[in-house]
């Protein structure tokens, strides 16, 4: 549907924004997608787009940057990419420095057109259309923000609720000078819906034919105030309460100087203002008329409004339900101009002329009926920083000669000479008023709206408006930038650049140059300032330093010129160096392809030549396939320009097939230049048959001198190979005692010579072989380790044809334990347990270990042992007085192996005549006996010591003899 622009004067919120030191960012000619551009800006950029449909979803990202177009929301619109994501989203604390200004956001479904999520935008000169959305908020969604939402045209959108504009927690957005129509939603809040502790400023807005379940205009709800003002609501359909504006559960918003009419419901609260639920909104200086369902103003649930200076007039149901009409109010006719066409303006004869609060007019809108018809003149177009005439007509149609005040504003802050006119007209008298308007420094495509304005002197509600539009076509500052030849040079040197920079404005001017690259390269320097009259040029150069980088790496460099006078005008340019040659080079080439036998050195030689043209260094490092060992593994080289050197590697050839080949390579990079590297391979084969030892161990669970010898051989089917012959080497015992293995034995002294030949084994075609062999001597304990030292000889049937293994050693141990002690007895002697046992008959017994403890179960360990010996015989003197003991005894070879314990002894030390076992004999030893003779008492432990006359019975007769001992001089008691 089309309609009609509606020519109105309201109370407009100017903003402006302090942008210094700001870059602005073009689309799609510096980033290729709004996005990109936001994603690039910084605090205080501007994201400048051109003309055109962009397929996007767009999120500020908490930026207090301006997204603007150029040539406003007729010519640029954002359309959705994908169902289900809001076009715009505000989600990151965005505040009122956050713009979104002149696009036409259209067709998101399944989202909202614009998400304002815990944000603060400022969203201005917008179209935003044909949006679907199952969630909340059709057109534009405010989550926990406050933008500025100013020229918009929000139409045809659906979602559950807020098919418009939906205001979510606490967000408070300026909404100004937008057409809110026909939009659908399946609850609440047709054209706008604020909703839980939302403030919203709505003022000057058109909102017309939405529908809805509730608040088919405007729908405030949860705590929700804010200001609704200068706002033309008609038409709007709600299924339940609130045709026109809804306020529910605690919302008490300013509600003043709207026209409200011809909207309808379906029921009594259906009507231009329903207030339920505890609601306390002031009402003053609104139209609200011909509801086609409803009363006028609706209240009901402990809603109080403050109601005055209102033309409540012909509502289906009543003016008033609920609540009533206060100071000032009226209800009368407002006489609208053409309300068919949605001219709802006033005609001179409406009783709504000064009939509001102060004398002000009731209602959106003033006069507009043509008493005096002020016609705007063409539009204009001009360059930035220029100055544009522009031409308004008016003409008094009225009988009488009258005087005219014509007052002008615009809608983007230029600024105008003079603001003011008297002009004094006859009767139907025609005449001009012309205004100049100064483009500033905005960008092309730049629209600033002329508003003007005739008001009778005689007659205040004589007036009429006008209003064109003037439009920045061109900079009067301009730059225009050519890039140089591309250039080439060496890596590690420098090449010198150059662009020709030309003023192509209309004025002197100043320029900001700025370099950048794309590779990282050094470039010096980065920025010039430069001066140029009206169509002067000038050659900038640069110097660009080329690093060590491939052959055929390219860097990329831009120049960006930019006029200090105005930020719009700017132009760039690329061309390109690229490192095509080197200072530095290295060539390597391989020695022949050799061979070897298996177990054996061979040496590969390489051929290094620096080719470059500068002396340098080299580093070579050595690799194998096989992982053979080489010696050494890496080189450094330093070489003038064209000069050679060879290198050598042993490389020993382990135990492998005959046949097996190794493929061995150098690699050499430039010490200078990581980039100058080069590489070349040789073969080393095994032409020789192979036999190794590979492992030499001791014979288990023997007396010793026996060690068993696993041998491979390889290939197993070679049928060259009849036998192997086991070698060991005649070593004088005196001198082959080492305190740790030696694995390898140098020089390799192969028979003839000191060896003597243990025995010889058949092949049989295996891989695996293995024998037991003697050794010349064990390992023992007491004189540590002793190696044995072998070879194996593969024999076949040419005598002067065999292959030997390398030496290897090992060694032979005693595994069995000696014999355990037999005849263990424990006796009593003065001070001390005596123990004796018979001599172990074993040949290689080294020692005996005693153990004793205070329990006949014990185990034997090192926290029990008593002592070592290598006697029979030993005397405990630790044990104490009186106290039972229990002994064993074992038997250790000289290989550390320890025998079983013997059997277990038993024994008790004390003193003869100590009864009570206290170390001392005196009265109590006496009392003791007494009460163990004839009182009951406990019996000396051991009996024995009670026995003082040794008579080998304990009675009277041993007190007695203590008694003569103690105090008759008697003699001591007697040694056992």
């Amino acid at each position: 549907m089309r309609y009609l622009t509606i020519i109105f004067c309201c109370v407009l919120v100017l903003f402006s924004f302090h942008q210094a030191q700001a870059t602005i960012i073009c689309v799609p000619a510096e980033q290729p997608t709004i996005q990109a551009g936001i994603n690039v800006a910084v605090n205080g950029d501007t994201v400048l787009v051109a003309p055109g449909t962009y397929y996007e979803h767009i999120n500020f990202n908490g930026k207090e940057i301006l997204v603007k177009s150029e040539a406003g929301p007729e010519n640029t619109i954002i359309d959705k990419l994908y169902d289900g994501l809001s076009i715009v989203t505000f989600a990151a604390g965005e505040d009122t420095g956050s713009v979104l200004d002149g696009f036409t956001i259209r067709n998101a479904s399944g989202g909202s057109g614009i998400e304002c999520r815990s944000a603060s935008p400022l969203i201005v000169d917008n179209i935003i259309t044909n949006n679907t959305a199952v969630y909340p908020g059709g057109g534009i969604r405010c989550e926990g923000s406050s933008p500025v939402i100013k020229h918009n045209v929000i139409s045809n959108n659906s979602a559950s609720a807020g098919g418009g504009l939906y205001v979510h927690n606490s967000s408070h957005p300026i909404v100004v000078n937008n057409e809110i129509v026909s939009n659908n939603v399946t609850s609440l809040g047709g054209g706008v819906y604020c909703y839980s502790y939302c403030n919203a400023t709505i003022t000057g807005n058109i909102i017309i034919s939405n529908t809805c379940g509730g608040g088919g205009g405007i729908l405030c709800d949860v705590s929700s105030n804010g200001t609704i003002s200068f706002n033309l609501i008609c038409d709007n359909v709600a299924s339940g309460r609130g045709g026109g504006i809804f306020c529910y559960s605690n919302s008490s918003p300013l509600i003043l100087n709207n026209t409200i009419t011809h909207n309808a419901g379906y029921g009594e609260q259906a009507g231009g203002i329903v207030c339920q639920s505890s609601c306390s909104p002031t009402i003053d200086n609104n139209i609200v008329s011909a509801t086609l369902a409803g009363y006028g103003i609706h209240c009901s649930g402990n809603s109080t409004p403050s109601i005055s200076y209102d033309d409540v007039w012909n509502n289906a149901s009543g003016d008033y339900y609920g609540c009533a009409a206060g100071e000032g109010c009226i209800s009368g006719d407002p006489i609208f101009c053409d309300p068919e066409n949605y001219n709802y303006y006033l005609h001179l004869s409406s009783p709504c002329l000064g009939a509001g609060q102060d004398g002000v007019d009731i209602g959106a809108f003033g006069v507009g009926c043509g008493v005096v018809t002020l016609t705007p003149g063409p539009d204009e177009a001009g360059a930035a920083a220029t100055d544009v005439l522009v031409k308004f007509y008016i003409e008094n149609i009225r009988d009488l000669a009258d005087t005219f005040d014509v007052s002008v504003t615009d809608s983007l802050g230029w600024n105008i000479d003079p603001l003011y006119y008297e002009v004094t007209l006859d009767s139907n008298q025609l005449d001009s008023v012309s205004f100049t308007i100064a483009i500033p420094n905005v960008p092309v495509g730049t629209v600033d709206r002329i508003f003007a304005t005739a008001v009778s002197r005689t007659d205040s509600t004589v007036r009429d408006s006008a209003s064109l539009t003037v439009t920045c076509d061109a900079l009067a500052e301009g730059v225009d930038v050519t890039a140089g030849s591309d250039q080439s040079g060496y890596a590690d040197s420098m090449v010198s650049v150059a662009f020709l920079v030309e003023n192509v404005g209309v004025v002197p001017d100043s320029y900001s140059l700025d370099i950048s690259e794309t590779q990282g390269w050094k470039i010096f320097p980065l920025h010039y300032d430069l001066v140029l009259d009206t169509a002067e040029s000038q050659q900038v150069s640069f110097t660009v330093s080329i690093p060590y980088v491939p052959l055929g790496t390219t860097d990329e460099l831009t120049l960006l010129a930019v006029s200090k006078t105005n930020p719009l005008a700017r132009d760039s340019a690329s061309l390109t160096v690229t490192c095509n040659v080197y200072v530095e080079a290295w060539e390597i080439t391989s020695g022949d392809d050799i061979s070897g036998s298996a177990n054996s050195l061979v040496t590969a030689k390489f051929y290094i030549q620096n080719t470059g043209l500068a002396p340098d260094s080299c580093s070579l490092a050595v690799s194998d396939s096989l992982g053979w060992d080489i010696q050494p593994l890496s080189y450094q080289l330093t070489l003038d320009p064209g000069s050679q050197d060879s290198v050598f590697f042993d490389v020993f050839i382990p135990s492998t097939p005959v046949g097996t080949t190794d493929k061995i390579t150098l690699n050499g990079i430039s010490l200078t230049n990581p980039f100058v590297i080069d590489s070349a391979s040789l073969l080393i084969t095994c032409e020789s048959y192979n036999v190794t030892i590979t492992d030499i161990s001791d014979v288990g669970n023997d007396q010793g001198k026996q060690v068993r010898i696993y041998w491979s051989s390889f290939p197993g089917s070679d049928p060259l190979v009849t036998d192997f012959t086991i070698f060991r080497r005649i070593d004088s015992l005196l001198f082959t005692s080492l305190s740790v293995e030696p694995k390898i034995f140098f020089p390799k002294d192969y028979p003839p010579g000191n060896w003597d030949m243990i025995g010889t084994y058949q092949a049989f075609g295996e891989t695996l072989y293995s024998a037991v062999v003697p050794t010349l001597k064990d390992s023992t304990i007491a004189e540590g380790m002793y190696w044995s030292v072998f070879f194996i000889r593969a024999g076949t049937d040419n005598p002067t044809l065999y292959f030997d293994s390398p030496i290897d050693s090992g060694y032979s141990l005693d595994n069995l334990s000696p014999s355990p002690p037999t005849g263990l007895l424990a006796s009593h002697e003065p001070a001390v347990t005596k123990l004796t046992w018979t001599k172990c008959g074993d040949l290689d017994f080294n020692y005996y270990t005693l153990y004793r403890d205070t329990t006949s179960e014990f185990e034997p360990s090192s926290d029990n042992r008593l002592a070592f010996t290598i006697d029979t015989t030993f005397a405990d003197s630790t044990a104490q007085l009186g106290r039972t003991y229990y002994y064993l005894v074992s038997a250790t070879d000289f290989s550390g192996n320890e025998s079983d314990p013997s059997s277990q002894a038993l024994g008790v030390r004390y003193i003869t005549g100590d009864a009570n076992a206290d170390g001392e004999i005196d009265i109590a030893d006496i009392v003791y006996l007494i009460n163990y003779l004839f009182i009951d008492g406990s019996p000396p432990d051991p009996l024995e010591a009670g026995d003082a006359n040794c008579d080998g019975v304990v009675n009277i007769a041993d007190v007695i003899y203590l008694v003569n001992y103690l105090f008759l001089g008697g003699p001591p008691p007697c040694e056992p």
